[in-house]
């Protein structure tokens, strides 16, 4: 009996670890918090004296929810402080724990302290932009609530220093304007460099489409880097298509390695344009171009979609592969809800994750059983949310396996006993 007992203790440990392990490898812990001067003097708080301000959270947020919590927080000590979370170029930089402890002092009486997850910033030095997460409070007042003189007053490489923070600040479009005049400096457009526009980042969003138009387009680097801007509008979008075929003629769109350095800018060309690719050109394009997809008119979508299932090209979705679904990317989310279903279910296992969350929940619901056992993993956590289905129980069925395994063994290890 005593053995029996041992038995199912260890096999309760075991699969409580196991649970443990995958619980830590989800979650990250995130503080922000805000203590008087003196801290910065060598001051430790003791543990009965709270800090003015503190935030934390135990589980890792999507990039929405990260930007939300940011906006609180800075609402909060926007008179001291702004606090931004910063969000490398690609997927596995957003997610690498690298924690670095920082504490500056500005004209107000406190002192920031940021312990947070931070992705990894070389690219932001090689343009010259130092590192910082704060701004100090009289610049925060400018840009919260000062007038466009104020903000005019603010020097031109305070801006570039803070462009971090300036981002993930909710701005009225007439000061972000005022912005990017600064970081302009009489300068004529043509004459800017993608390191610039790689430092403005979102602010692009808003600067006038005269300034759009005007980009250099002949530096394939500047188009890649817009081909690449999340957020572009559909007119936004078109404004840059016809600069690049003022610049590089007509036949740019018949052109696949053209296409693929254009990538999210593809939906500024007309219908005509798009029609005009061949079945030859379309298979040699990445999936990137399809990543603004959003841009594009619903018969834009339509047209690259009919492309896509020519028997020359894929074929119908029934004989789809995966790589045709990764090559397809976000056009996949232009399908309708017949269509859909006939994906083959094998191929859905090129789907990403990034392409159902641009889906509505009546296509999410076209997806049939079979479709949905070849979802990976990534991409099955994106459905179940979607759909508010409970999360995957592959863990638990792993647990039930053990002990269904298990549980005779201690029975039989009970009766020799």
């Amino acid at each position: 009996m005593n053995i029996r007992l041992l038995l199912i203790l260890d096999l309760l440990l075991f699969i409580q670890d196991q649970l443990n392990a995958k619980d830590t490898a989800n979650k990250t812990l995130r503080a922000v918090t805000i203590f008087p001067r003196d801290y910065n003097k060598g001051y430790t708080p003791t543990s009965s004296e709270p800090p003015l301000f503190s935030v934390r959270g135990v589980r890792r947020r999507t990039l929405e929810e990260k930007e939300n919590k940011t906006r609180k927080v800075m609402e909060k000590i926007s008179t001291t402080a702004v606090v931004v979370l910063r969000k490398g170029k690609n997927k596995k930089d957003e997610y690498k724990e690298e924690y670095e402890e920082e504490e500056r002092e500005h004209d107000d009486d406190y002192v920031i302290k940021l312990t947070t997850m931070q992705p990894n910033i070389s690219n932001g030095r090689k343009y010259g932009l130092e590192e910082s997460t704060a701004l100090n409070a009289l610049s925060i007042r400018m840009l919260l609530n000062g007038t466009a003189d104020q903000l005019r007053n603010i020097s031109r490489e305070a801006i570039i220093k803070s462009l971090w923070a300036i981002q993930k600040i909710d701005l009225p479009i007439s000061k972000k304007l005022i912005i990017w005049d600064i970081l302009k400096d009489n300068k004529p457009v043509n004459t800017l460099k993608r390191s610039l526009f790689e430092a403005a980042g979102n602010l692009l969003l808003s600067i006038p489409e005269s300034d759009l138009f005007n980009i250099n387009v002949s530096d394939w680097q500047i188009v890649d880097f817009f081909g690449s801007l999340p957020g572009l509008s559909r007119r936004q979008s078109g404004v840059l298509g016809f600069a690049l075929k003022k610049t590089h003629g007509e036949h740019i769109i018949q052109n696949p390695e053209s296409i693929n350095r254009i990538k999210g800018l593809i939906c500024g060309f007309s219908l005509r344009d798009l029609s005009s690719i061949s079945e030859m050109e379309f298979t040699q394009i990445g999936g990137e171009v399809f990543d603004n997809i959003g841009a594009c008119t619903p018969l834009q979508k339509k047209a690259l979609l009919q492309i896509a299932m020519r028997v020359t090209v894929y074929g119908p979705p029934q004989v789809w592969n995966s790589g045709h679904t990764e090559k397809l990317g976000l056009l996949i989310s232009a399908m309708d809800k017949e269509t859909l279903p006939r994906i083959k279910p094998q191929a859905v296992e090129g789907i990403n994750p990034g392409t159902l969350r641009a889906m509505d929940p009546n296509q999410l619901r076209r997806f049939t059983k079979a479709q949905v056992e070849y979802m990976s993993d990534l991409t099955l956590t994106q459905y179940r949310q979607k759909m508010g289905l409970p999360s995957d129980n592959r863990q638990a069925d792993i647990q039930s396996s053990i002990l269904v395994i298990f549980i005779p063994i201690l029975y039989i290890l009970d009766y020799i006993v």
